[in-house]
């Protein structure tokens, strides 16, 4: 800020930005699932989770990179949040491995 053309070196400056954003999405060596944005200010709970990631994710992005033989090899990845921890969310896929 000291340098005397310092307002012309600026080209564009927001204060208005947001603070951040959430996105969901997968890849795999057969391609890379649907983003799916999380809205602001939503809370991730279990049942926000499966109805707004899994299952579209399993209803649209599976049959389209996995054929029925490659799905035997799907492989999820889970951290420890507590939407992908929860007991809804582990009956969801005990019913889809049996």
């Amino acid at each position: 800020k000291s340098d005397p053309d310092y307002d012309r070196m600026i080209l564009q400056q927001d204060s208005s930005r947001p603070q951040g954003f959430m996105v969901w999405a997968g890849i795999s060596s057969y391609g890379k699932t649907s983003l799916r944005f999380v809205k602001p200010v939503v809370k991730i709970n279990s049942d926000y989770y499966i109805n707004n990631n899994l299952k579209p994710f399993l209803s649209r992005d599976v049959p389209r990179l996995f054929s029925n033989k490659k799905k035997n090899k799907l492989i999820f990845h889970h951290d420890s949040a507590p939407s992908h921890v929860s007991k809804k969310n582990n009956r969801l896929f005990e019913c889809i491995k049996n």
